[in-house]
């Protein structure tokens, strides 16, 4: 079981450049899909404290789950799978509906001890999140880091909090939420 702990900012073009000038590639750009499943829609995270999720990662197929001791810190256990129905289906067997969609692109870039990634969502926007737990001065660092990008925005929630949200306060935002989901789910 791996702990991780991460904190994540939404960013622009300018600030993805930036990112890339200052920092060391470590894992190439690539295309991900992710399905979260829960017994209570996005309410299983606060009401579970854990999520469960598919995670197709180029050829790669996973199905993982997140147990968070706080909203920055999780433990993290992944299992091979053949192909995302497969977890699908698994995860509807013992009671759990898909409930979240993300797709992006990610890439993986190293910053002194932190993980960045650089991701870029199809109907969110652009992100960085920032990899700490290898970090043995994990503020500093983070600190340096959020400087020299020029990040000015507050902290946002996780990936799912900032989709829930989107898709209680914005009618727009829920249809092209909706009519994404319903193509992947019929795609696998």
């Amino acid at each position: 079981m791996e702990k991780e702990k991460e904190v994540r900012y939404l960013i622009n073009k300018e600030q993805i450049n930036k990112i890339i000038k200052n920092t060391i590639p470590y894992k190439e750009k690539m295309e991900m899909l992710d399905i979260t499943c829960g017994y209570d829609g996005f309410n299983s995270y606060s009401k579970y404290g854990f999520i469960c999720r598919i995670r197709q990662k180029g050829d790669k197929k996973i199905l993982e789950v997140k147990n968070y001791t706080n909203k920055n810190e999780c433990l993290e256990q992944a299992i091979k799978i053949e192909n995302v129905v497969d977890g699908v289906n698994y995860l509807k067997l013992i009671g759990m509906e898909p409930y979240l969609y993300l797709k992006r692109t990610r890439e993986v870039r190293k910053f002194k001890s932190l993980k960045i990634f650089i991701d870029e969502f199809d109907i969110l926007g652009n992100f960085v999140e920032i990899e700490y737990q290898d970090s043995d001065n994990e503020a500093e660092e983070v600190e340096n880091f959020i400087k020299l990008i020029e990040i000015q925005g507050p902290e946002q929630d996780m990936y799912g909090g900032i989709v829930k949200d989107r898709l209680e306060r914005d009618l727009n935002f829920k249809e092209i939420f909706d009519k994404g989901f319903s193509e992947i789910l019929k795609k696998y």
